[in-house]
C-alpha cells in the first residue's frame, strides 16, 4: 500500500499537470507573490512570536503541528482504494458527464464485468460494462509508477458511451485545449488493426471518453483484444492492453439491466 502522503503528492501532481498552460502561468505569479509576502511575515514578526512563546510555547506548537499531520495522514490511509474506482456517466455530449453515487459490481466468468449506479436526487440507473483493469506495458516512473486503466461502456437506458478510465488523471502532452476540455487524437490496435481515434478529457478527469461511441463499442464487442497508446507527460508513448474475452456478453447484461429505465 502506497504511503497515504505520497499518495496525496501523486494526486495533486496528475491534476497539477493537466491544467493548461495559460491558467498555470497566473498561478505562478499568484504563488511568487504570495511567496514574498509570507517572506516578509515571517522577517516581521516572527521573533516577537518566538520571543513571547518561549521554549514551552514553541514546543507546543511543534506537537499541535504533528498532531495535525498525522491525522491528515490517518484519514488518507482510510480512504478506500479499490482499483476500479466509481465511473463518469455522461450523456451524449462527449465533453459533458456527471458521477455515479452508488454501484454494484457483478462478477462474470471472463475479464469483463457488470456494475449498476443509482443517481439517489433522480433514482436514474446507469450500468456498465467493464473490463478488467491493467497497468501499461511498461511501468511509467514515479508519480505514475501505480497508474491503471481499464475500458468501458455505459448505457442509461436510451443512450450508449464508450470511455477509458484511470485510477489517475491522465497527463497528456498531445492534447488540444478546448473550452473546459482536451482533444486527444491516438492510436488503437483492435486485434491487429491499427487506426486513428479522437478522444475527449474534461481538464483534470481521469476519464477519456470515445467521441464516435458507436464504432468504438461495436469494436468491443467483436474484437479479441484492444491496445491504447497515450503521449504520456514524461514518459512518451505509453501503452494499455485491454482484454475484451467477455466483452459482448457483458454488453448484452448491461443493457438487460437498464431496459427498464
Amino acid at each position: 500500500m502506497t504511503f497515504a502522503p505520497r499518495r496525496a503528492f501523486e494526486t495533486m501532481l496528475s491534476q497539477w499537470e493537466a491544467v493548461p498552460h495559460e491558467f498555470k502561468v497566473s498561478a505562478y505569479i499568484a504563488l511568487t507573490i504570495g511567496g514574498l509576502f509570507l517572506v516578509y511575515l515571517v522577517f516581521r514578526y516572527i521573533p516577537v512570536a518566538v520571543q513571547r512563546l518561549g521554549p514551552g510555547g514553541l514546543i507546543a506548537l511543534g506537537f499541535l503541528v504533528a498532531g495535525f499531520a498525522v491525522a491528515y495522514s490517518v484519514s488518507l490511509e482510510s480512504e478506500t482504494t479499490s482499483h476500479l474506482p466509481r465511473h463518469e456517466a455522461r450523456t451524449s455530449s462527449p465533453t459533458s458527464g456527471s458521477s455515479p453515487t452508488s454501484s454494484s459490481a457483478a462478477a462474470a466468468p471472463s475479464d469483463w464485468s457488470t456494475s449498476i449506479s443509482i443517481d439517489p436526487m433522480t433514482g436514474e440507473k446507469s450500468c456498465y460494462a467493464i473490463s478488467r483493469s491493467v497497468g501499461p506495458l511498461h511501468r511509467m516512473e514515479f508519480p505514475y509508477d501505480e497508474v491503471r486503466g481499464w475500458l468501458g461502456v455505459g448505457y442509461d437506458g436510451s443512450t450508449e458511451w464508450a470511455y477509458v478510465g484511470f485510477n489517475l488523471s491522465p497527463n497528456l502532452t498531445d492534447a488540444k485545449t478546448e473550452n473546459g476540455y482536451s482533444v486527444v487524437v491516438t492510436r488503437m490496435k483492435w486485434d491487429n488493426r491499427i487506426e486513428n481515434v479522437r478522444l475527449t478529457q474534461d481538464w483534470g478527469a481521469r476519464f477519456l471518453h470515445f467521441v464516435d461511441d458507436r464504432d468504438a463499442i461495436a469494436k468491443i464487442a467483436r474484437s479479441r483484444s484492444v491496445m491504447l497508446e497515450l503521449n504520456w507527460y514524461g514518459e512518451g508513448r505509453v501503452h494499455f492492453e485491454f482484454s475484451l474475452t467477455g466483452s459482448a456478453a457483458a454488453l448484452m447484461k448491461m443493457r438487460d439491466e437498464c431496459s427498464g429505465n
